[in-house]
């Protein structure tokens, strides 16, 4: 129930669907006439827009996300690598140029490299992954597969849905192979709401490993473009209300 209400509340109240709104109020008003009313709104909208535009206001929210961890440089004695999928779009496309692919790639690369340090530990992949065209192995599983990683080792969970449902679902996959420390691995903005789900859950040792950070400070010098920053925009409150919602539901 959960899973559904939250993505139903994400689609009436994401940046896309206000902006629709916003418009749509504003027809509204002209049609009954108010046009000084309609242009107020419009002006408003406009000033939100430029400030969107020309401002980094979805990087500097998601720089808070991302600054409580830092990068994790040196791990050693671990039991175990957990890699979050990001979602079903996990490595469809080498070529792919979406925000939530390369989010989601970045996880399972960093994963596969920090098992190569570790030869020993065992390796979690959790989340949905699309289905390979024409065969039951999802994407994921192929790529772990050709990675070289031993399969003795690697522990599918292909069912979560959630961050929440990624923690639960792991720990029962796992089993009684769960003790000792695991590395956590998954975007850095996702991180406090990931390794929050996980200690709810009961994992008893965690180490976070963040990657792919997207509020990087080198980057607020780049002329700034509406389309790259209603992304980061809405990546970033998607997780600060993903967060709120684990606090008050106690999944976090």
């Amino acid at each position: 129930m959960y899973f559904v209400l939250s993505k139903l509340a994400w689609k009436l109240i994401n940046p896309i669907s206000i902006l629709v709104v916003i418009i749509g109020i504003c027809n509204l008003v002209l049609v009954q006439g108010y046009w000084v009313l309609s242009l107020i709104i419009l002006a408003t909208l406009a000033v939100g827009l430029g400030v969107v535009a020309f401002l980094p206001v979805g990087e500097l929210a998601l720089r808070f996300l991302e600054a409580r961890y830092l990068e994790t440089l040196k791990i050693e004695g671990i039991a175990g690598i957990i890699v979050l999928s990001g979602g079903p779009e996990v490595v469809a496309k080498p070529h792919a140029d979406s925000e939530k692919y390369k989010i989601s790639y970045a996880r399972l690369v960093a994963g596969i490299a920090l098992s190569f340090e570790h030869p020993e530990a065992k390796f979690l992949f959790t989340g949905r992954s699309k289905k390979l065209q024409g065969a039951t192995m999802s994407v994921a599983a192929h790529d772990i597969q050709m990675s070289d990683i031993n399969p003795r080792l690697v522990i599918l969970e292909e069912q979560a849905r959630t961050t929440a449902e990624n923690a639960t679902f792991s720990k029962v996959a796992v089993g009684d192979r769960i003790e000792g420390t695991w590395v956590l691995v998954t975007s850095a903005y996702h991180m406090r709401r990931a390794l929050a789900s996980f200690q709810a859950a009961g994992w008893p040792k965690l180490i976070a490993y963040p990657v792919h950070r997207l509020g990087r400070p080198e980057q607020t010098n780049k002329a700034w473009i509406l389309g790259r920053n209603l992304k980061l925009l809405n990546i970033a409150m998607k997780e600060w209300m993903g967060l709120i919602g684990y606090r008050l539901t106690g999944r976090a």
